[in-house]
């Protein structure tokens, strides 16, 4: 994926509402027909078509812009990102954030909690790992695309966004549903 598309596709997921985004990546990026993403998130088929398709009118709205790290350099952050995860590695987690990281988690449910916000590579490592550690298993985006998605005994429970700047995350946003986590 050329930079100036990835630059590009990382500004605007970060403009989308936690619904757009989910909806956006799993029926366009990942092919998940609507009905499921509607399983998952409790909502209407309906709002979930719209959801993708004002997520897609801000990608043809959106200019794309350059980004700081080459191709190779963000899928191998990613690989970093994803195998600290999956060993419970605390220090090797930390290395891949910037030292002003912070995390935003919206969670899915009735009546929805308020978005839990955390500051810091210690406070966003330890919070990462109580929900992506060992026992989720991390799939990547095609391409090297920024977008994580978690799965735990099969089942979609949450999708993350990392924002990378100088070639360390400096944003993770993750949007996730604890029922289906088993939390």
């Amino acid at each position: 994926m050329d930079d100036e598309v990835r630059g590009a596709l990382l500004e605007v997921l970060r403009s989308l509402s936690p619904g757009e985004r989910v909806a956006f990546v799993l029926h366009d990026v990942f092919a998940v027909p609507f009905e499921e993403i509607a399983s998952t998130v409790g909502r209407p088929v309906g709002t979930c078509r719209q959801l993708a398709r004002r997520a897609r009118t801000r990608f043809r709205q959106s200019a794309a812009r350059s980004t700081d790290v080459t191709g190779a350099e963000h899928q191998q952050l990613i690989e970093k990102f994803v195998t600290a995860c999956a060993h419970g590695d605390l220090t090797g987690l930390m290395a891949v954030l910037d030292p002003a990281v912070w995390g935003v988690g919206t969670i899915l449910g009735d009546p929805a909690p308020p978005p839990q916000v955390n500051r810091g590579r210690t406070d966003v490592a330890t919070n990462l790992l109580v929900y992506l550690g060992p026992g989720a298993t991390l799939v990547g985006g095609p391409f090297g695309q920024p977008v994580l998605l978690a799965f735990t005994q099969r089942r979609l429970f949450a999708v993350v966004t990392l924002t990378v700047r100088e070639g360390l995350v400096l944003k993770i946003e993750a949007t996730a549903d604890p029922a289906a986590r088993g939390r």
